[in-house]
């Protein structure tokens, strides 16, 4: 695929040492954490290199993003034993988020909030919102959502919080 990719860029320009280098960084990338850009770059690094292999689950946990092989009520397990507690204190901003996993309504609130933004695991944003509140307290409706592992993340004036989020 990438020597069908070269060849069908045949006039593309040049890329310099830096610019190379850059490619080749964000290509053997995990895309897990960076997103469609790995991608991307995948696509540019078949321009200047020989054909490669990316095997993700390597590269993804070389990178300390550990992604396994398993079956879905094994994770359910994992997430109900080590998701027990819900609350936590960004330097000054107390935030909760419950119940998770969840099955319909989620609700997030705290002190401070700036974004709430939650995506599915490939970086597909599901829900996002500014606020400008001091004390906040969103009722999440997820109902419609497909069933799985999300990841969210949380500024507040003062820090950011990620985590999953199961909805089951």
């Amino acid at each position: 695929m990438n020597t069908l990719l070269r060849d069908m860029l045949p006039d593309a320009p040049e890329f310099s040492e830096n610019e190379r280098d850059a490619i080749s960084t964000l290509a053997f990338s995990c895309p897990y954490t960076h997103g469609n850009a790995v991608y991307k770059a995948r696509v540019l690094y078949a321009r200047f290199a020989p054909p490669a292999h990316y095997d993700e689950l390597v590269i993804c946990n070389s990178q300390g993003v550990i992604k396994t092989a398993f079956k879905l009520d094994d994770l359910i397990y994992t997430l109900n034993n080590t998701t027990k507690k819900n609350a936590w204190n960004l330097e000054d901003d107390l935030v909760k988020l419950y119940p998770n996993p969840t099955h319909q309504n989620l609700t997030i609130e705290g002190d401070n909030l700036k974004t709430i933004r939650i995506t599915d695991l490939l970086g597909r944003e599901v829900f996002r919102t500014e606020l400008q509140a001091k004390q906040v307290v969103i009722k999440l409706n997820c109902l419609y959502y497909t069933l799985g592992v999300y990841l969210y993340t949380i500024h507040t004036i003062n820090d950011t919080k990620s985590g999953k989020l199961l909805i089951e």
